[in-house]
């Protein structure tokens, strides 16, 4: 069972960036419930939107045990947030990312979501660790690039 708890937009696209008729299907399914469900030609660059949130937003959250709107409201926090983004825009724009909005529109979408624990906050609270920097530190080093504030 899959308990959803924010949002109705689902973004799908295909690795090869092709509008499959399966997406197209799929996309059509979700509409019909009354999601929004685009097809996007470079799914990729949606999911680096979703994984600035991750290196930044979920690794402060946990390592303050603040709640988002907390760490956002908090101007070293926020500071910090936005450098870890900037970081990671260097990395993707390396890896051919085109980022559909800029850090400060990443930030103010995360503002608008309000008081939520982010996954990662959820976990380390309940004892379970994570590896999540690890796989960030293999990015950076693929990508031939130094990202100090996300080095956590």
């Amino acid at each position: 069972m899959i308990e959803h708890t924010y949002g109705n937009r689902f973004d799908l696209g295909e690795p090869d960036g092709s509008k499959s008729e399966r997406a197209q299907a799929f996309s059509r399914a979700m509409i019909e419930a009354g999601l929004r469900c685009p097809v996007r030609a470079r799914i990729r660059d949606n999911l680096w939107v979703k994984l600035w949130g991750n290196l930044s937003f979920n690794m402060i959250c946990a390592l303050t045990m603040s709640d988002l709107s907390s760490v956002i409201a908090d101007p070293g926090t926020r500071a910090l947030a936005r450098q870890m983004m900037v970081e990671a825009q260097a990395v993707a724009d390396k890896l051919g990312v085109r980022f559909p909005l800029d850090v400060d529109a990443r930030i103010a979408g995360a503002e608008e979501v309000g008081v939520h624990k982010p996954s990662t906050l959820v976990d380390w609270s309940a004892g379970v660790r994570w590896r999540s920097t690890r796989c960030w530190a293999r990015w950076w080093r693929w990508a031939g690039s130094w990202a100090p504030h996300s080095h956590l």
